[in-house]
């Protein structure tokens, strides 16, 4: 591993996927190259793992870096879209943090009041099919708080890991945690396996916060929700695309965005995909996975997010395993998967979220403790 100083601020070796992603937030680019290098060969000046571990020191001591959650319009308020990720219909959506300290790692939707339902690369990296940290997850906490509160306790039992995202597939790129006691006053998710292409969609996340310009926004809860119709369903995949008011930002059509429309970002990883299936039945469709961006800067305008379609048989076989039933019966566990089975097409190898700070690549670098989430 090696790290390089740009122009912009520090960039690192991400060790699963193959593009780069830049997150420009204060000031500070960190960026991902080819899978399996043991450089980043950009013609910038080198570091040594030691020379990383060292910088790793300096970086805790830094003060935190502001903002968490979704990418919205730059012409809407942002007390808008706080609304939407503290509407009771999505009230399921929640963080998975380090109860030690509030680091927030990832999001996750509680789909049974014992059950959480997140994207496996948050605790797999490299798709082996086991937990990367497994120290560090007796100090993992779930919650649903509208801002992290900065008391947490440890709450998760134990995780099972989707057999299907071996290697680090997208289509598959499903976790569900078991958690030590029942979460009281929040009503789990409902999951679907209809066809959501056209519907629109609801994404609620604690990533990095931010416009379609770039810009910070303030008065923005931990906690942020936004809209964006589901375009294609795509090896496997759902896929939405950011649309600019002000032009033509459109990967899939149409080009006008919805009035508050937004795109996923840093630390969403394992949010889940909300689907209108009309008269206010909000379904899961889909998990967070990650993201692209052919029109401009990841996360803003053009942004592509790529989620873990619940419409394919291996994933269903998977979620009915852990106790999460099929049909409008529901289960034990109050939650259920509903509607037509579709297969899916598999193959697809998106680039998963990094955690939601920017300090995190460079911990885990270091011999921290926490995972590596990658993508966006």
């Amino acid at each position: 591993m090696t790290l390089i100083i740009e122009p912009l601020g520090l960039a690192y070796l991400d060790p699963q996927e193959y593009r780069l992603r830049y997150m420009r937030s204060s000031g500070v680019t960190i960026s991902r190259s080819v899978a399996g290098a043991s450089t980043v060969a950009t013609g910038r000046t080198k570091f040594t793992r030691g020379f990383l571990r060292a910088l790793a020191l300096l970086v805790i001591a830094l003060p935190t870096l502001p903002a968490r959650a979704v990418y919205i319009r730059h012409d809407r308020s942002v007390g808008d879209y706080n609304a939407i990720g503290a509407r009771p219909t999505f009230g399921a959506s929640g963080y998975l943090a380090d109860s030690r300290d509030g680091f927030e790692i990832g999001s996750a939707t509680l789909v049974s009041p014992t059950k959480i339902l997140t994207a496996a690369h948050v605790f797999d990296d490299d798709g082996d099919l086991a937990v990367d940290r497994p120290r560090a997850f007796k100090y993992l906490t779930f919650g649903t708080q509208t801002n992290i509160p900065s008391a947490l306790s440890a709450n998760v039992k134990s995780i099972k890991i989707n057999p299907a995202y071996k290697g680090g597939k997208a289509a598959f790129d499903l976790a569900v945690i078991t958690l030590s006691s029942p979460v009281n006053g929040v009503t789990p998710g409902r999951m679907s396996s209809r066809d959501a292409v056209g519907k629109r969609g609801a994404m609620v996340g604690y990533g990095f916060q931010g416009t379609g310009r770039g810009l910070s926004v303030p008065g923005a809860a931990n906690k942020l929700g936004a809209f964006n119709e589901i375009s294609i369903l795509r090896d496997g995949t759902y896929q939405t695309d950011f649309d600019s008011p002000t032009g033509n930002t459109s990967t899939f059509g149409p080009s006008t965005p919805l009035t508050y429309e937004g795109t996923t970002a840093s630390g969403d990883s394992g949010s889940a995909l909300w689907a209108d299936f009309g008269n206010n039945a909000w379904n899961i469709v889909g998990v967070l996975n990650g993201g692209f961006n052919k029109k401009g800067q990841d996360f803003q305008y053009g942004d592509v997010s790529i989620y873990a379609s619940l419409a394919n048989t291996r994933n269903i076989s998977f979620l009915t395993k852990q106790g999460l039933s099929l049909g409008a019966g529901g289960s034990a566990a109050g939650s259920s998967v509903v509607g037509n089975v579709r297969s899916a097409e598999v193959g697809l190898r998106a680039i998963p979220e990094p955690g939601a700070l920017l300090v995190a690549p460079l911990l885990l670098l270091a011999g921290f403790r926490r995972p590596q989430r990658t993508h966006q």
